[in-house]
């Protein structure tokens, strides 16, 4: 009884502190993204005038980016 409770505990402890992805609209560019935290985009234009867009977000010691092209 003592060790399902105890792995219970660990589970529920396990599952509260688990990070979930989220999808996140990247600007007014139509795209979406699926990520832990939300970025904050530049819009910039390329050589062929496209648009981009670049973000970053951070989440714990990790950093992620992103770059769209449309």
């Amino acid at each position: 009884m003592k060790f399902r409770l105890l792995l219970l505990a660990f589970l529920f402890t396990t599952v509260i502190n688990a990070q979930l992805l989220k999808k996140y609209p990247i600007g007014n560019s139509a795209c979406s993204l699926y990520s832990y935290c939300e970025s904050k985009y530049l819009v910039e234009f390329s050589e062929d005038s496209s648009k981009l867009y670049r973000g970053d977000c951070t989440s714990g010691e990790v950093t992620y980016g992103v770059i769209c092209i449309k």
